[in-house]
């Protein structure tokens, strides 16, 4: 019998003899086609365990981190690990993992964006009990940078499963709007209480897992009981509430419930909402049930 091997970007096993991961085409040795990114294969850890996860190939990215599939070589496990990357701050040095400056001038903005990033892991970790938050199971230091581990999803984005690469824009069915209004209102409400702001509630950053799970993503724009402001006010026309327009007007719970509403308008009727700001001054949103008759009236008042 042939020797199996796993593939040091997507990691699943393989008939060693073949030398090409069958299931993505990676080839042993291959580097990045991102220069900005780790290379599949890149050892990564803190200081205690620096060999404890394989980097595999890019899953996201955005404006300050990008996000790797994983393995945890103890645990022997998929994970996926965020890097704190901030667009423009920095450079990859060439054939290297480390990270430097694109201008000393701006060292006190990466030191500030980089503790900003290990407060959101924090503060993340303490909801891993809590079924539709993702997870995060360590934070550490290496490379000039900053990481966290957290769970592995394998699923497709709200934003996705609205507009599906086949079909295009649709509607999605009711009763898994309704599914995935309950799971974001209890993550919310879970939050909330901590005295937690999401600020970035929108279809790309709600996962729905193939498992049937529901996921809220991405804090990099939360604001935490800490005071510690994120480094980028994120505004998503649709979907962003007038307060965060701007620095006078209050945020509470209700910046992310509106947001959310958008995103469930979103969904079920394939239309983003009139920008919130535009609302303000006359609002022409068109009812729910009006553009699509499977919501029921309540439903429709609701969002």
């Amino acid at each position: 019998k042939d020797s199996m091997t796993r593939c040091n970007n997507c990691f699943q096993e393989f008939e060693e003899v073949l030398g090409l991961c069958p299931y993505c085409g990676f080839a042993p040795g291959e580097t990045s086609p991102d220069v900005y990114c780790l290379s599949p294969g890149t050892m990564l850890g803190d200081e205690t365990h620096p060999d404890r996860y394989i980097v595999g190939q890019k899953i996201g990215m955005g404006g300050f981190g990008i996000i790797y599939k994983a393995w945890d070589c103890r645990l022997e496990t998929m994970v996926a690990i965020k890097e704190f990357y901030p667009s423009g701050l920095v450079n990859r040095v060439a054939n290297s993992s480390s990270i430097i400056l694109a201008s000393q001038k701006r060292e006190a903005e990466f030191i500030y964006g980089k503790s900003r990033f290990m407060e959101e892991a924090r503060y993340l970790a303490k909801f891993n009990s809590h079924p539709n938050i993702v997870n995060v199971f360590e934070y550490f230091e290496a490379n000039g940078t900053a990481y966290f581990v957290m769970e592995y999803l394998d699923g497709k984005t709200l934003d996705k499963d609205i507009n599906d690469e086949t079909y295009g824009i649709q509607q999605l069915p009711l009763e898994r709007c309704v599914k995935i209004a309950t799971a974001i209102c209890s993550a919310l409400r879970s939050m909330h209480a901590a005295g937690i702001l999401h600020r970035d509630i929108s279809p790309n950053n709600i996962m729905r897992c193939y498992n049937g799970n529901i996921k809220l993503l991405d804090f990099g724009a939360a604001r935490f009981p800490s005071g510690i402001e994120a480094p980028l006010r994120v505004v998503k026309p649709g979907f962003t509430p007038p307060e965060q327009y701007n620095e006078v007007d209050e945020q509470g719970p209700f910046t992310d419930i509106y947001a959310l509403g958008a995103t469930l308008y979103y969904a079920l009727s394939g239309k983003v909402p009139e920008e919130s700001s535009d609302r303000k001054k006359e609002d022409h949103l068109i009812p729910l049930e009006k553009l699509n008759p499977h919501v029921p009236h309540h439903i429709s008042v609701t969002i």
